[in-house]
């Protein structure tokens, strides 16, 4: 090896190290973000917590409405969805995309990407 090839060897080295010191900090920087997010999730799971613990009230979540609904009243809800996701609203939403459209039997869904969101009257 002569002093020219041992000086591009040095060099290698210099830059890696300068490659190494930025990857390190990237993943200090990454790891900063990370423990900043988790802090927020625990303060958001703490106010949800204290939350629940101030209000003992029971609440009906969504899911126990619709089975509710579907089993007491006997409403099924596969014809619903039919008569929300009719042919036309369908074509309309194929055709358009998100937006506001009629409903055959009343209404406007509300259709955001290729999910309607809610109903409006």
């Amino acid at each position: 090896m002569n002093a020219h090839e041992l000086k591009q060897l040095q060099v290698q080295i210099t830059k890696l190290n300068a490659e190494i010191e930025a990857l390190i900090s990237e993943a200090n920087n990454a790891n900063n973000a990370a423990n900043q997010k988790l802090n927020y999730r625990k303060t958001l799971q703490k106010k949800i917590d204290d939350y629940a613990e101030r209000n003992k009230e029971p609440i009906v979540s969504e899911h126990a409405l619709l089975r509710y609904i579907e089993r007491v009243y006997g409403i099924n809800l596969d014809d619903v969805r039919s008569n929300i996701l009719s042919p036309s609203t369908r074509k309309a939403i194929q055709v358009v995309g998100s937006g506001k459209f009629p409903l055959d039997a009343g209404g406007r869904a509300v259709v955001k990407g290729n999910t309607i969101v809610t109903i409006e009257d």
